[in-house]
């Protein structure tokens, strides 16, 4: 699922010249700082949910109680919380450094857990200018329509397909 990204960006740049404001929204399997740091040279915004190495679970215990805000969405709170993360990804030179330290940020949101007190999610974006609230509206978008489809065709009987070819 990791590969191909940059590839795919560039094609859909191709055959729609005519947008002139691209925004990518992945899962962690987007996460690679070398696709990130290429949309950002590019302009092209992005939200990503952000792969959660041990440094990060370490920075976010960190975050003091009073960083934490009510996430407010349309008007309505939906239990969930966010706060910005005061990470740095790895780099290699000065102009990794440069581009990950200026053209990114983390926005951590935690919503009570069953078994655990949070469950946290990460979004890493380029997109600087907006309210965080903004970036993750737009994040989420991009969630629920396909799983929920999958999860009807299961029901349905339809969790094997009646044939290895994918047009049948």
């Amino acid at each position: 699922p990791q590969l191909g990204y940059k590839r795919l960006v560039k094609r859909c740049r191709k055959i729609l010249p005519e947008v002139s404001q691209w925004m990518v929204r992945s899962d962690s399997a987007g996460y690679q700082n070398d696709f990130l740091d290429w949309m950002t040279m590019e302009g092209i915004a992005y939200s990503i949910t952000s792969d959660q190495p041990a440094e990060m679970d370490r920075e976010i215990a960190r975050i003091s109680e009073d960083h934490w805000q009510d996430l407010i969405l349309e008007g309505k709170k939906p239990g969930d919380q966010y706060a910005e993360l005061d990470h740095r990804a790895a780099f290699s030179s000065q102009k990794e450094c440069r581009l990950r330290m200026r053209g990114r940020k983390y926005w951590i949101l935690r919503r009570p857990g069953k078994k655990q007190p949070y469950v946290y999610h990460v979004i890493v974006t380029n997109d600087l200018t907006r309210a965080p609230e903004e970036v993750i509206r737009r994040h989420r978008g991009r969630c629920g329509s396909v799983e929920y489809m999958h999860s009807q065709l299961k029901q349905l009987g339809m969790n094997r397909m009646p044939s290895g070819t994918f047009e049948v």
